[in-house]
């Protein structure tokens, strides 16, 4: 019997301290605490980060769980359309050839394909028509200097994402609007693109001078995620989240 009444006290001081905390939020909100476009961004972020969270899950399962090589990991899905959003944009890893080392199938690594059109805008005509379109995600390798070692890290590429909501990203991260930074190396994003055979992608990950981010300037030092505007008139950015230190 003191048992229970000591759950049913428990469980009241549980709702009522969430019942102060909703009326602090509440109260917070018709205050005018928060920006819109700052409350925009961060249900943004967090969705965003829910993705590359599920990503990075499966990639850890996949080469730890199931010993399945990086090399040999897959990230081809038939929901990541293409810019005229007339069939799947590669990034098929030939070296891939069962479920087991596929990102985004049930059988391999079990994430859901899922992507952000809902936070992107359509680009300018100069896109390639054969690349993913606006609001997919892609693989990348960059170095970020201050994280892991002189291996680029394996990196989640959302595209198309307005330049205003871009900067509002990176406000709620505490960067700068536009970070700074400058590219020198190896392109070693450029060179994952396509079906490419395991033994390329091998040689692509054991690269110790791929493009790298804070190393010039020191904006995106040891940052796991962050938004590059693109220059000019252009309208858009690209949301970049570390996958796998390396």
């Amino acid at each position: 019997m003191k048992g229970a009444a000591g759950n049913a006290l428990f469980l009241i001081l549980i709702a009522v301290a969430l019942f102060a905390a909703l009326s602090y939020a509440v109260t917070n909100s018709s205050r005018g605490g928060v920006s819109t476009d700052r409350e925009e961004a961060i249900i943004a972020l967090n969705e965003l980060r829910q993705n590359a969270a599920q990503i990075s899950y499966a990639i850890q399962k996949m080469t730890v769980v199931f010993g399945v090589p990086l090399e040999n990991l897959s990230f081809t899905s038939p929901h990541r359309m293409n810019l005229n959003s007339t069939g799947a944009a590669a990034w098929h890893n030939d070296g891939c050839t069962e479920p087991l080392c596929r990102v985004f199938s049930p059988d391999g690594g079990g994430a859901v394909y899922r992507n952000f059109k809902h936070l992107s805008v359509f680009p300018d005509p100069s896109w390639n028509a054969g690349m993913p379109g606006d609001g997919e995600h892609v693989p990348g390798l960059y170095g970020v200097e201050g994280l892991g070692t002189s291996l680029g890290e394996l990196m989640l590429k959302t595209r198309a994402i307005p330049k205003d909501l871009c900067f509002e990203l990176n406000r709620v991260l505490g960067l700068p609007d536009s970070p700074q930074y400058s590219f020198s190396g190896e392109d070693a994003t450029g060179l994952m693109y396509r079906s490419q055979s395991a033994a390329h992608w091998a040689s692509i990950l054991a690269l110790t001078n791929p493009h790298t981010f804070g190393n010039d300037f020191p904006d995106l030092a040891g940052a796991h995620e962050f938004c590059l505007p693109t220059g000019g008139s252009h309208n858009y950015g690209t949301f970049y989240q570390v996958l796998m230190e390396r």
